[in-house]
């Protein structure tokens, strides 16, 4: 499949259009073109709809109920790149924290490496310690609903909240890279070094799982 042409988005587009719109655009394509569709460590499904040099678009699915958690339960976390997100079906919590480094106490800092296409089957995700220790507090909390957008700027750390008892799907474009390593904050009792493959799920299920448009 080709994803430079993809699904056709743009952040134009996607700002003008209803969510209703877009979430039955994208069930067409998927239904079209039958897209891989990967589990993020963090328990949702990962449907890439259009990757250029500039920008890569993403279809986002938190089924109802609760989400396994692959690797490490460490939900704070960075972005390489600006991340733009629209709620397409139900809301979000995105929760932004300031981190500041200290000897003793905290958490530990844990850098990610990919080994290959994140978006492939077999890729891997590597998590390695760094030498850092941080004491993250949060300085800001936004709910966003249907038809609301939020953006992260690069490398700062947040969280995203979404609650077990609905499904949710977002649209989200990735991009302006910014040079830096990706990073969480993690727990104290895992390994320095963690490496494992994103499970496969189906595309199609993962679109029904937010319901009929």
């Amino acid at each position: 499949m080709n994803h430079k042409r993809g699904a056709f988005l743009s952040r134009d587009l996607v700002a003008n259009t209803e969510a209703v719109e877009l979430l039955c655009r994208i069930r067409k394509w998927i239904s079209a073109t039958g897209p891989a569709c990967l589990v993020h460590p963090l328990g949702f499904c990962v449907v890439l709809l259009q990757k250029n040099d500039d920008e890569e678009w993403r279809f986002h699915v938190w089924p109802k109920g609760a989400r396994r958690i692959t690797g490490m339960p460490a939900l704070i976390h960075t972005h390489n790149k600006v991340v733009e997100s629209k709620i397409l079906r139900g809301e979000v919590a995105n929760i932004i924290y300031s981190v500041a480094g200290i000897a003793k106490g905290g958490a530990p800092v844990y850098e990610v490496e990919y080994l290959g296409d994140r978006y492939a089957l077999g890729s891997a995700n590597v998590l390695v310690r760094s030498g850092s220790r941080v004491k993250p507090t949060a300085v800001s909390k936004q709910l966003i609903r249907v038809n609301q957008s939020y953006a992260i700027p690069a490398h700062v750390f947040h969280q995203t909240d979404v609650a077990q008892s609905m499904s949710v799907a977002t649209l989200v474009c990735m991009h302006s890279p910014v040079p830096g390593a990706i990073q969480l904050i993690g727990l104290d009792g895992y390994p320095d070094r963690m490496a494992f493959e994103r499970r496969r799920c189906a595309a199609i299920e993962a679109a029904d799982c937010v319901g009929p448009v």
